[in-house]
């Protein structure tokens, strides 16, 4: 193998090349699949130790990548994936692997079946290298009393991720993948984007099939990816949307192939601002300062900003809340009544809550959220999309705390799980402390292209997408008192 094409592969295999260069190259005999995949697992290998974002590798990847080349050669081309490494968030089912949910629960459950997304990613031609670190059950915190340790923030070992797809963000945001998928129920895709620096796209919901990943609230559950830029982000959504007969919420709607990168032009566009979230005083202000930028950014770029007020953030939350604590207990019932104890403690202190919403609260939360959804719908028949908060600073949580209060909770994300408008996090700058700063893109039900398209623009001034944060994981490792080597106890 030549330097030049050892350099490609390097930057391949550790996050610095776009998937679509990444498809480019394979076609033009640069490097294969197989290679790439080979190389990608000597860097989760180097790197797991220290930010253990893997919770287990898949066996056949390399036989799988081999079978992507033998696919390509004979002209057989499934699409912008195929031969790309990816991974998924253990609470998704890939047929062959375990689908642990980070719980004692489920250490021995076996998917039998691929869930629809992992299904779709093969059918591309996707190489799928492994299963993704999360919070117990996607419910819980970065804890240490359950199978695995929990996902560290790349950007510093000492921080959270911020969200129960806690080993997606910290994956991309390591260089490990481009793109990563997880779940947000109250804002699990894009709070770990948030703190890691990185893209999180919540669709809207029924846009992506949750078919075969396990839920939390299927009211609020949405799938969706994360990834290292806006572009990666968009062509991960085509390669899974669509209708899906095994999920009865997903709709055949129509989406924009994305046959080239996304555009940053926002001209003529009308983007409004959630003032009172944005000058809410539990913002930090170098995060008030960086969304304020972007917007400055924006409006230079000829979008129109208008400032808006929506419902109160407590009432969303309050509501949504209701609908989560239902769903989750009716969903873990037998377990609680069988093993409680196998549950984590956050968990054990968490699910009970779901026993005491009554039929009537539910009632009157469900009908409450079709008012906040009608009033957020009325903003957006005057406006493209809405720019808000997405934490309300960087990262602030330390790593593997034991529990945390849930009214301390810094995100501005659930509203958005409620009404399923897509949202979309996107970084936004560096604060001073050398922790990545995000904001929200909120937007009409089935129109992520124009949100995808405003994150562009924000991304073309900021650079996130060209940000190389991991650049030494050893010395990173060497620092966090851990040795660089290969470790199987960890997978």
């Amino acid at each position: 193998m030549s330097k030049a094409t050892r350099t490609l592969l390097n930057q391949a295999a550790t996050g610095a090349m776009p998937v679509r260069e990444m498809a480019a190259a394979f076609r033009r005999g640069d490097f294969t699949a197989r290679e790439l995949t080979a190389a990608t697992l000597e860097n989760i290998a180097r790197s797991n130790p220290a930010i253990r974002a893997f919770t287990c590798l898949s066996p056949t990847a390399l036989a799988d990548a081999a079978r992507a080349d033998d696919e390509l050669a004979r002209g057989l081309d499934l699409g912008p994936f195929h031969g790309i490494p990816i991974a998924l968030k253990d609470i998704y089912d890939v047929k062959g692997m375990t689908t642990t949910c980070s719980s004692f629960h489920r250490l021995d459950h076996v998917a039998l079946l691929d869930s629809t997304i992992a299904e779709r990613l093969r059918d591309g031609g996707a190489i799928i290298v492994g299963k993704l670190a999360t919070y117990e059950f996607a419910f819980g915190d970065p804890q240490n009393d359950l199978p695995f340790p929990a996902a560290r923030n790349p950007w510093d070992l000492g921080y959270d991720t911020g969200g129960s797809s806690s080993g997606s963000g910290a994956a991309v945001a390591a260089g490990l993948l481009r793109v990563a998928f997880g779940t947000d129920t109250g804002g699990s895709i894009r709070c770990p984007a948030a703190w890691c620096g990185v893209t999180g796209l919540k669709p809207t919901a029924g846009r992506l099939s949750a078919a075969g990943v396990f839920p939390l609230s299927p009211t609020l559950d949405t799938c969706g990816p994360l990834a290292k830029s806006v572009d990666d982000a968009a062509l991960a959504l085509w390669a899974v949307h669509g209708l899906d007969q095994r999920d009865g919420k997903t709709v055949a709607r129509p989406m924009p192939i994305f046959r080239h990168p996304i555009s940053g032009d926002v001209a003529g566009l009308k983007i409004a601002v959630a003032a009172n979230y944005l000058h809410d005083p539990s913002v930090e202000e170098q995060t008030r300062r960086g969304i304020m930028a972007a917007l400055d950014a924006l409006a230079r770029a000829g979008a129109e900003i208008a400032h808006v007020e929506l419902p109160e953030y407590s009432t969303f939350s309050a509501c949504a809340h209701l609908i989560l604590l239902s769903e989750a207990f009716a969903l873990h019932r037998a377990r609680i009544a069988s093993d409680f104890r196998k549950f984590g403690a956050t968990l054990r202190q968490r699910l009970p809550l779901g026993a005491f919403v009554t039929q009537d609260d539910l009632a009157v939360a469900r009908q409450l959220r079709e008012r906040l959804t009608d009033k957020l719908n009325d903003v957006l028949v005057r406006h493209d999309a809405i720019v808000t908060t997405c934490s309300l600073g960087t990262a602030g949580r330390p790593y593997a705390p034991d529990g945390v209060n849930p009214g301390d909770w810094p995100m501005r994300t659930i509203p958005f799980n409620l009404t399923g408008h897509p949202a979309l996090a996107v970084p936004s700058g560096v604060a001073a402390n050398g922790l990545p700063i995000s904001l929200q893109i909120v937007g009409r039900f089935f129109d992520e292209a124009t949100i995808l398209g405003i994150g562009r623009a924000i991304e073309d001034v900021t650079g996130s997408d060209r940000w190389r944060i991991w650049p030494t994981p050893d010395k990173t490792l060497q620092a966090a008192g851990i040795k660089a080597a290969w470790n199987p106890s960890m997978f």
